[in-house]
């Protein structure tokens, strides 16, 4: 079995975040056979597209440099998940608004998507999926905010507005563990986190713009599907795509998997979950599982898919 670097990019910048995650996959991996390089990529409101994108493409490119495409393995959840779908259009076709690489970029040899935020357009109402629960800790007011800001069609107003990403996942991690406690499960709470965070005061000309910028593959991975020619290029050999049956993104995902696999001639595999089956659920059962196996068992999934991928 040859060791195997992932690298991967994760939805709020931050590697010291998944750390313990991250750590318990290397311990899930016959022999440790596996180096992980994470990215902590600039966030939103400090930095918007392409910048994030141009950070993954030099990160990628000095892995380049040190590691063959055929022994990396990308991996993101969420924001970072979407950010690696629109990479991998890159690759095949490059993206004229970022820097031309100074190497020829290649297509790794496997990816993992944990819940992928597929659709950032904030006139998209999302795909309704028989199983939501309306029990996820997202909100789409606050997506909506986040995307537009990512895009470049609205402004912070206030330096406030710079701690955005920190004060949301704050406020919406308590809200979801109050809600354990708290039956019946309702999304109303998370109004609470929507008034702990400073929004940027929209312009009327704010969704038509951003509904504009999402047309691009490059910014929303979802207008890919208008592209199969050129998403089932940019698809890696192998895949694999984690979400919640319960999350909000439930929808957008299960769509953008049916287009994935129409193009992808069976190579992406799919784990879902309804039980606790939330935004990021790998990650979020570590930490609020009832148990070892329920706690260990996103860890498990992933590592299984890695020490597959590595022995072919």
């Amino acid at each position: 079995m040859g060791n195997m670097r992932t690298y991967g990019a994760n939805e709020i910048g931050s590697t010291a975040f998944y750390l313990e995650f991250l750590m318990n996959i290397v311990d899930a991996i016959p022999n440790h056979a596996i180096r992980i390089f994470s990215l902590d990529y600039s966030l939103v409101p400090e930095a918007r597209y392409p910048t994030q994108l141009q950070q993954l493409a030099d990160a990628y490119e000095y892995l380049l440099s040190r590691t063959p495409a055929n022994k990396i393995m990308i991996a993101g959840d969420s924001a970072g998940a979407s950010l690696l779908l629109c990479f991998l259009l890159h690759i095949v076709r490059p993206c004229p608004e970022l820097a031309p690489p100074s190497r020829p970029l290649s297509t790794p040899a496997s990816a993992i998507l944990v819940s992928p935020w597929c659709h950032i357009d904030s006139r998209h109402i999302p795909t309704p999926s028989a199983k939501v629960a309306d029990e996820d800790f997202l909100d789409t007011t606050m997506l909506d905010e986040y995307a537009r800001l990512y895009t470049g069609a609205a402004r912070p107003q206030s330096s406030l507005s710079l701690i955005f990403p920190i004060q949301f996942y704050i406020a919406a991690f308590k809200a979801l563990c109050r809600q354990l406690f708290d039956p019946p499960y309702s999304s109303k709470w998370i109004t609470r986190a929507k008034l702990a965070v400073l929004e940027s005061r929209q312009d009327p000309r704010d969704s038509s713009i951003h509904a504009y910028l999402c047309k691009s593959p490059y910014r929303n991975p979802f207008a890919a599907l208008d592209h199969p020619d050129w998403l089932a290029q940019a698809l890696p050999s192998k895949a694999m795509v984690i979400y919640g049956e319960k999350e909000l993104m439930a929808g957008d995902i299960i769509e953008f998997i049916t287009g994935l696999k129409k193009v992808s001639q069976g190579n992406v595999e799919v784990h879902t979950r309804w039980k606790l089956g939330w935004h990021v659920w790998p990650m979020v059962v570590m930490y609020l599982g009832k148990d070892l196996e329920e706690t260990q068992s996103g860890v498990d999934l992933i590592a299984d898919f890695i020490t597959r991928t590595m022995q072919n």
